[in-house]
């Protein structure tokens, strides 16, 4: 389902409902081993995401959030008791900050202690299905996510981290037409968007040379770009800049 290194010292790997470490190759087990990590989750309550910060593994549940820490756990029931918040997705900023995004019930931040929630009176819509997160190189936060079931396309959305701004949220305007799932800048201040073609059912990669987010300098990436056009997960960079794209059937 989910993994992630550790801090560079181990990696995880969850699945619905456990969480293994891998535990590093030794003489006498060359290949390495994996390690269940003791985890009680309740019968319906299984794992969505993982997500990694200095406080410790953060799981997210359709029941809340689930802090994992040298083998002890604490459940923070977002929302209410009678309605949990489903969390998700996660990201964490720069500042260490972690974002949450929940099924139908929008955005939140968990800044130290507090958490700050981004509803319609920031300027995001009533009900946001908030699942891709990613950080421009200014330090603006892109969240993505379907205003309601029935949409087949994503709004996207620049959130400032800045306390003083009065309104902190600023819609992203795409082209009349123009279906796209993820919005991500790389370090080179480039744009790269996955395009939906819903009649094809198929994603396309549509790139805008930077910084400027300008959408009459952008072009779809063909196959004499290396391109294989099919259903993609969200980029990610890697530490030498390296854009990867996960596809179910290529």
């Amino acid at each position: 389902l989910e993994f992630r290194r550790v801090l560079f010292r181990s990696i995880l790997v969850a699945t619905p409902k456990l969480l293994y470490e891998f535990l590093e190759p030794t003489p006498a087990k060359p290949r390495g081993g994996w390690r269940g990590l003791p985890l009680v989750l309740a019968p319906t309550q299984t794992i969505s995401q993982i997500c990694l910060t200095t406080d410790g593994i953060w799981l997210g549940t359709q029941l809340g959030l689930i802090r994992y820490q040298d083998g002890r756990q604490r459940l923070y029931p977002i929302g209410n008791r009678h309605t949990p918040f489903f969390v998700f997705r996660f990201f964490t900023d720069r500042d260490n900050n972690l974002w949450i995004g929940t099924r139908q019930t929008g955005l939140l931040q968990l800044s130290g202690k507090a958490i700050v929630a981004y509803d319609a009176s920031d300027g995001l819509p009533p009900v946001l299905d908030a699942y891709y997160f990613n950080e421009t190189r200014d330090g603006r936060m892109i969240v993505s996510g379907r205003p309601n079931a029935r949409s087949s396309c994503n709004e996207t959305f620049f959130i400032e981290q800045d306390d003083a701004r009065e309104n902190p949220v600023v819609r992203f305007r795409a082209p009349a037409g123009f279906c796209h799932h993820t919005l991500t800048q790389d370090e080179r201040k480039n744009w790269w968007l996955l395009r939906w073609l819903p009649r094809q059912r198929i994603y396309k990669a549509f790139f805008i040379p930077g910084p400027r987010l300008d959408f009459s300098a952008g072009y779809d990436l063909t196959a004499a770009d290396g391109w294989v056009d099919g259903l993609y997960t969200a980029p990610y960079e890697d530490h030498e800049g390296t854009l990867w794209f996960r596809c179910q059937n290529a």
